[in-house]
């Protein structure tokens, strides 16, 4: 996901569909093991079903998935909850740009 770019962390930019954007792929070394009739590279999750997955194992960044601690490292203080500000919406994949801009004054 590129935040300062991208309109939304969990589809591609493009003007004619909306593709989800992988977010993990299982093993890409090109042997089919036994009993598997999969080739190897497959997409397993989306970056959405992943970040998903991290709101339902604990609200307000607090999942301890590998999404929500990029959120607690990088992102402003959410002052009316004070848990981290999220980077975008974790059910619609809107980048929020008021924090993407405090990350990246901040840390890159």
């Amino acid at each position: 996901v590129n935040l300062y770019e991208d309109e939304n962390a969990y589809y591609y930019n493009a003007p004619w569909k909306r593709t989800a954007r992988p977010g993990m792929r299982d093993q890409a070394d090109n042997f089919i093991y036994p009993g598997s009739t999969m080739p190897m590279g497959q997409t397993t999750a989306t970056i959405e079903e992943l970040n998903l997955h991290e709101l339902v194992l604990g609200t307000n960044s607090r999942s301890c998935g590998q999404f929500d601690i990029w959120e607690a490292t990088f992102s402003p203080l959410n002052r009316s909850t004070g848990f981290p500000g999220r980077l975008w919406d974790k059910l619609t994949g809107v980048m929020n740009l008021d924090a993407i801009a405090y990350a990246r004054d901040n840390y890159d």
